[in-house]
This record gives structure tokens, C-alpha cells and sequence, in this order.
């Protein structure tokens, strides 16, 4: 992790410095350069304490300003600060100060579950593209930092468009779950949903005794929004509007089931220290936003296709026993997470059956950011352990779509 954030700090180094751009890609260059800029600091160093004067008896150079070395000297020090603020912003910058754990908790009326065999319908606008409305721009303007700069750091410097979510709608009548989408741009998702929590003006701050932040300002109207529009529609037809201020990324959550003759296991995933959000939890088998660049020339996006992108990615790459079998994926129900600031995230199921004798290879295939229990397990796991707090969401969805599944352990 430090060196992933150090490697992004000295990014942000090359982008203020172009200097350093210049000559990096060019070893012999900047090796040159570097060892003449290394001799004339040491010498104007030396020049400073009159070192050069009473040990060569030299007085002056000719042509040469009087002041010159004091100024490479002054020069090298305004460097080293302003390189030295950027690494210790790096290593200052932390997730706690975009994101307050104390919203973790999700209420049941943001909980929507989905019969799993329903069939999910997924449209694709390419035209509808998330841009930050005036009211949002007016609240990050007085942001006291550079905003480029503090997502190079923290985020990478590649800005990749994820899939968002427009329109959900959830009919029960014909068990089908329909998804409209369009895209946003991740650094506008990073401001919004993974930085609900940060200080917009720390004057403002100071001044009302209360912190000014995103969620600060229209956390509860965002809140009360979906909690009206899922509690005041019929549960056999409902059709949610996602709200305009927000890019509201899609998210995905996969459970990976593992059944065979003796029991049913899921497999549970540690995420990286190098993460966005969520350093070092417990969550469940997979999960992440969906880029939007593979879909751009189409309409309509294939479900299987959408959630195996994500399954292939973060548990096939690592579980090889896994390659030769065609698991059942069936969607759940999907999450408004308060956390995130309300990012809708849905979740699916991936349903694989296994010889016996397969579960033992798995393990053994397995890295240290895998987990693997039995299904009756899960309960006592997440007490456990410090987890994403989709866990529970997730479990509930889980005994909802498949209650013959487990014991009264995880109900």
C-alpha cells in the first residue's frame, strides 16, 4: 500500500514539476541532468560557507552573478518542500477523511429484494452521461485543496467511466428486473459517493461547530427520496428514479455458493489495503464497479455477461478449479448504501456445484484473501471479523431468496 500511494504521490510530482516528465523516459538524460544539478548544489553549498574561496583562492567567476548559487541553493530547498508537502499529503490522506464509518449501518427500507429467478432487462444509453450539476460544482469550488491532485494521489490518474444507475424497476408480476444506464466519469464518483464525508469548507466547519460536507448537506433529503419512493409503491411493480444529483454508479456484489453432496460453502473475499474505500474487510466473494467503455456501442447489455466480468476478474483469475464449470448467476435484490452516500448496488448469486473431493483442491488453491466456510457459518463469521458493511444486506437477500440454504444459525 505505501508504495502504490508513494508511486501515485510522485505522479502528482511529474504533473506539477514538468521538468520531471521531461526527462524521466530518458535515463541517460536524466542521469545527466541530475548529477550536473547534484554538483552545482554541493558546490553553491560549499561557495555559501566560503569553502571554495579559502581553500582555491578564488574570489569570483566571471560572468557569474554574485547571487547565483544562493539561488540554485534556494531553488533546491523550494523543491524539496514542495515535493516533501506532496508525500506527506500522501501518507496524511486517508479514507476517514472522506468517509465516516457511523453511517454504516443500512436500514431495511433500502433493502429491496428480487425473486431469483427473475429475468433482469439491462438498457444503455451512452448519451446519458453524468455531469456534476451547478448546485455540486457551487459546494466544491471552496474545496481547500487541488482536486486533480488529491485524486491522483488517492484514486490513480486513470479516470475510467463506470455504468450508472438511472431507473430501476422491480415487477414481481412478471419476474423481471429492469435497469436503465449511463455512465459517469470516476473522478466525479470519487467526489460524490466515495467522499461523502469531506470537509467542502473547513472555515464554514468552524464557524457552525458542525462539519460542511456532502452528506452534511443533502444526506437526509437524498435518505428520504428513495425511503418514499420504495415504501409508497405496491411491492408488485415498483420503479425507482435515482436522484439527479449523483452519478450513482452501479455497483455489483457476487456471492459465489459452492454446494456438494456433503454441504454448501460461500467463498468471502479481504479486501486490499490499496482500495478505495474498505481497506482490509471482510466482504463477499466479489465486487466493484462495471466500466462502461465495453458497452459503449450497445443498447442492451447482457446480465450473465455484466456480472461474469466481475466473477472472472476477482475469483476465476484465482480459483483455477473454478474455470471448468458454468456457474447458475441469479440476481437478489439490490442495496441503496447509505455509506456511499446512497450508490445503488445489486447483488447476484454465483451457484456452482462441485465433486467433494474439489472443495479440498480449492482451498489449497486459494491465496490469504480468501475465505471459505460453510454457508451456516456466515453469522458467526461477520461477528467475528470486521466486515463491508454490505455483508448483512447481502445475508438477508441470501435467506430471502434461499431459505431451504441455511440453519436457524443465519436467520
Amino acid at each position: 500500500m505505501l508504495t502504490k500511494k508513494l508511486l501515485r504521490a510522485w505522479g502528482a510530482v511529474r504533473i506539477r514539476y514538468p521538468i520531471f516528465q521531461a526527462i524521466v523516459g530518458h535515463e541517460v538524460l536524466f542521469f545527466l541532468i541530475g548529477a550536473a544539478f547534484a554538483i552545482a548544489l554541493v558546490y553553491s553549498v560549499l561557495w555559501a560557507f566560503a569553502i571554495p574561496q579559502n581553500v582555491l583562492g578564488i574570489n569570483t567567476f566571471t560572468g557569474i552573478p554574485d547571487n547565483l548559487f544562493s539561488t540554485v541553493i534556494e531553488i533546491t530547498l523550494l523543491l524539496i518542500l514542495g515535493i516533501g508537502l506532496l508525500l506527506w499529503k500522501t501518507m496524511a490522506t486517508s479514507e476517514n477523511a472522506r468517509i465516516n464509518t457511523n453511517n454504516s449501518e443500512i436500514p431495511d427500507s433500502l433493502i429491496v429484494p428480487v425473486s431469483p429467478g427473475s429475468l433482469v432487462e439491462m438498457s444503455f444509453d451512452c448519451n446519458k452521461h453524468y455531469s456534476y450539476p451547478p448546485i455540486l460544482e457551487a459546494c466544491l469550488r471552496w474545496v481547500e485543496f487541488d482536486l486533480d491532485e488529491f485524486f491522483l494521489v488517492e484514486a490513480g490518474a486513470l479516470d475510467v467511466p463506470k455504468l450508472a444507475l438511472n431507473t430501476v424497476t422491480v415487477d414481481n408480476e412478471l419476474n423481471k428486473l429492469r435497469l436503465e444506464l449511463g455512465s459517469s466519469s470516476f473522478f466525479n464518483i470519487f467526489y460524490t459517493h466515495y467522499s461523502p464525508d469531506l470537509i467542502l469548507s473547513s472555515q464554514s466547519s468552524n464557524e457552525s461547530a458542525n462539519p460542511t460536507s456532502l452528506r452534511a448537506l443533502f444526506g437526509k433529503s437524498i435518505f428520504e427520496y428513495y425511503r418514499t419512493q420504495i415504501l409508497t409503491q405496491p411491492t408488485n411493480v415498483k420503479t425507482i428514479h435515482c436522484s439527479n444529483l449523483l452519478p450513482n454508479p452501479l455497483g455489483i456484489s457476487g456471492i459465489v455458493l459452492l454446494s456438494t453432496t456433503e454441504s454448501t460453502y460461500v467463498l468471502l473475499r479481504k479486501r486490499g489495503s490499496y482500495e478505495i474505500a474498505a481497506k482490509n474487510l471482510l466482504e463477499w466473494s466479489f465486487a466493484g464497479l462495471i466500466e462502461a467503455a465495453e458497452w459503449f456501442h450497445e443498447s442492451r447489455i447482457d446480465f450473465l455477461k455484466f456480472a461474469k466480468s466481475e466473477l472472472e476478474d476477482e475469483v476465476i483469475s484465482k480459483a483455477i478449479v473454478l474455470k471448468d464449470y458454468n456457474p447458475k448467476i441469479e440476481v437478489l435484490g439490490f442495496v441503496f448504501n447509505p455509506l456511499y452516500l446512497y450508490q445503488p448496488e445489486i447483488f447476484v448469486a454465483a451457484k456452482y456445484k462441485l465433486e467433494n473431493e474439489k472443495i479440498a483442491g480449492l482451498r489449497r488453491e486459494l491465496d490469504e484473501s480468501f475465505v471459505l466456510i460453510s454457508v451456516n457459518q456466515l453469522l458467526d463469521t461477520f461477528k467475528t471479523h470486521e466486515v463491508k458493511n454490505l455483508c448483512l444486506p447481502g445475508l438477508k437477500l441470501l435467506n430471502l431468496a434461499y431459505p431451504t440454504l441455511f440453519s436457524a444459525a443465519n436467520t
